[in-house]
């Protein structure tokens, strides 16, 4: 989960590759204080979110020691507030940090959000895995924000 968003990962087309989808929680639905192991996320369903649509699957890339996606050109959505769209997210893994960031861009090149303000998110794994748990690895971690420098 991140900004209310559930990223949901797939193995890829090729052997050992992944792509990431975004879901929407419908309006009204709110995580942000639920915990893994919380009702709300074991009952989160297909009638809870909306699909980002399919031009906006981030394929996943080894690179530089580490793993990156980025969202691919022509990705468009209109958001709850009715505007139209493009979306650009660069998001990279290395170790036990994730970089994240975004931003819409309007039809008239104006833009309409970005996240954060300036630089990226970047999280810090806090705890290991628990192995052997029946989840993907890391799912359920406790992570914190801690501040981005400018990657």
């Amino acid at each position: 989960m991140s900004r209310e968003r559930l990223w949901v990962f797939r193995p890829g087309p090729a052997p050992g590759s992944w792509t990431m989808d975004f879901h929407a929680l419908r309006d009204g639905l709110t995580l942000a204080e639920a915990t893994s192991g919380d009702e709300a996320f074991r009952s989160l369903g297909l009638k809870d979110v909306t699909r980002y649509p399919s031009a906006c699957r981030l394929p996943w890339r080894r690179r530089l020691g580490g793993l990156s996606a980025r969202i691919p050109d022509g990705c468009r959505i209109v958001a709850r507030s009715g505007r139209a769209m493009t979306l650009r997210a660069v998001v990279r893994l290395k170790g036990d940090v994730l970089v994240y960031r975004e931003e819409g861009i309007l039809d008239d090149g104006r833009l309409a959000f970005r996240v954060p303000g300036a630089g990226a998110y970047r999280f810090e794994r806090v705890a290991p895995a628990t192995r052997g748990s029946g989840r993907p690895r890391g799912t359920g971690d406790p992570a914190r924000p801690v501040p981005a420098s400018s990657s």
